[in-house]
């Protein structure tokens, strides 16, 4: 029975120690801890909430941007093969150019050939005089006289 004594007497003696304890604490530098611990908390899960929103309307605008990308991957792969046959097309159109180019060249250089052998045919054949003012399809043709020789 002793050994419940001294037991009983601890029990009390804890007991007072804590109530004491308690009892000599300013309640109210706690209180005002926990209330500045609780705002800092409500403050903190509004700042993790708006960041939240935040990010989800950044993916939602990174989704929206990685489809334009495809979508602008698509034209410019459509515009280059438009700009690949385009370039084909000048080629052919340049070589087309440079051989009606070659082709009026040799035109004009046969043209000059006929033009130099008429006039050398002109003046080698006499003709009738022509009067200044008159055109040669008009002017009249004379006949010249022949002498005959064996009538």
């Amino acid at each position: 029975m002793m050994k419940a004594g001294r037991m009983f007497a601890a029990i009390v003696l804890v007991s007072s120690l804590s109530l004491w304890g308690c009892s000599s604490q300013k309640t109210g530098t706690f209180t005002a801890k926990i209330k500045e611990l609780e705002d800092r908390h409500a403050k903190l899960e509004s700042q993790q909430r708006t960041l939240v929103s935040q990010n989800q309307e950044s993916r939602r605008k990174i989704e929206k941007l990685e489809g334009d990308l495809g979508a602008q991957r698509e034209e410019l792969q459509t515009l280059r093969i438009e700009r690949d046959d385009l370039r084909k097309q000048i080629g052919a159109r340049t070589v087309e150019r440079d051989n009606l180019h070659t082709q009026l060249g040799q035109l004009a250089k046969d043209l000059q050939s006929m033009v130099g052998r008429v006039e050398a045919a002109m003046s080698t054949v006499p003709g009738p005089a022509i009067a200044e003012g008159s055109s040669p399809a008009v002017a009249p043709v004379t006949a010249q006289p022949t002498s005959r020789v064996n009538e």
